[in-house]
C-alpha cells in the first residue's frame, strides 16, 4: 500500500487581477479556467505549505482557493507536521490528524494526547516519507508498505 505523491495545481488567467488560483486537478485549458492561461503550475504539498504559512502576505482569495485544493487532495494521506509529528489525515469533513508519533523533544505531540486539529494557515506540513518512518520509529508496514 504505497502513497502515491500528492500535488496541487496553481494557474493564472491572462488579464486577471487576482493572481494564482488554485485545484486539486490538473489542467485542461479552457475546461477549468474562464479564459486564456496566462501560466500553470504543479507544487507539492510541502511547496503549498510553505506558501501559505510564509511571512509574506498572501491575499486573502488566494490563501482560501489554496487551502480548499489542499482540504481535497489530502484525505488519506500520511504528513509530517511541523517537522515534529507524524500523522495520517483522514477524509471527509474532518480536518484532524490522528498522530502516529512525535518528537517530544522538539515540542512534538504524543500519539496518546488524541488527534490533532490541522489548519493549512497555520501549520508547516509535507508528505511523508519511508525516511520519516524511520526518523519516528514507526514500522511502515501496513501504512506505506
Amino acid at each position: 500500500m504505497s502513497q502515491a505523491t500528492k500535488q496541487i495545481y496553481r494557474y493564472r488567467v491572462k488579464g486577471d487581477a487576482r493572481g494564482w488560483e488554485y485545484s486539486s486537478a490538473p489542467f485542461m485549458a479552457e475546461s477549468v479556467t474562464p479564459g486564456p492561461m496566462e501560466d500553470h503550475q504543479s507544487l507539492s504539498l510541502g511547496q503549498a505549505s510553505a506558501m501559505l504559512t510564509s511571512r509574506a502576505s498572501v491575499p486573502t482569495h488566494v490563501a482560501e482557493s489554496a487551502v480548499e485544493a489542499i482540504y481535497e487532495v489530502i484525505p488519506e494521506t500520511y504528513i509530517v507536521m511541523n517537522e515534529n509529528a507524524l500523522g495520517f489525515i483522514h477524509g471527509g469533513a474532518i480536518r484532524e490528524m490522528d498522530v502516529l508519533a512525535g518528537l517530544i523533544l522538539e515540542g512534538g505531540p504524543g500519539w496518546d494526547k488524541g488527534p490533532l486539529a490541522f489548519d493549512p494557515r497555520i501549520d508547516r506540513f509535507r508528505q511523508a516519507t519511508l525516511a520519516d518512518f524511520e526518523t519516528f520509529r514507526v514500522s511502515p508496514k501496513g501504512h506505506l508498505v
